[in-house]
């Protein structure tokens, strides 16, 4: 009752942002406390870049598929890879990305990047993703991944 935990304490450390998510277990007719911290400002999103990609930005062409990756964000961005990963969600093909700049004066500013898919690989099922290993701070992730 006094909104401390009494026993089964655990810590952990996430990242939290505005489109991200944080899981939890709730364990059956018992209360449950979350006492958050922060240990770190993040840096603030009008300082981030970001980068984006819709169904409607790849195209396939046999064993090649071709990615339109948009620049939204507010500052550039450094450079990246772009992945295909198939059905397994093994990555089968990947290319570099350079640095893109930010869409200031209001134009589109994009880049195309072509993946090379392996001999009989299938492209339908598969998903394309951009900074597979999340090294840049972007203002949000919900638009780094297209599943064909």
């Amino acid at each position: 009752g006094d909104d401390n935990a009494d026993l089964d304490v655990t810590n952990s450390t996430a990242v939290f942002e505005r489109t991200g998510a944080l899981e939890f277990t709730f364990a059956p007719r018992t209360t449950t406390i979350l006492t958050l911290k922060l240990k770190t400002p993040g840096t603030p999103y009008w300082q981030r870049p970001d980068l984006g990609i819709d169904r409607d930005d790849v195209q396939v062409f046999g064993r090649e598929v071709r990615v339109r990756v948009h620049s939204l964000g507010s500052v550039p961005s450094p450079a990246t890879t772009v992945v295909f990963r198939n059905r397994a969600g093994e990555i089968i093909a990947t290319e570099k990305l350079g640095p893109l700049p930010a869409p200031l004066d209001l134009y589109p500013q994009t880049t195309v990047v072509a993946l090379t898919l392996p001999d009989g690989a299938v492209a339908a099922g598969g998903t394309v993703e951009i900074d597979p290993d999340q090294r840049i701070e972007e203002i949000t992730r919900l638009n780094n991944v297209v599943k064909l």
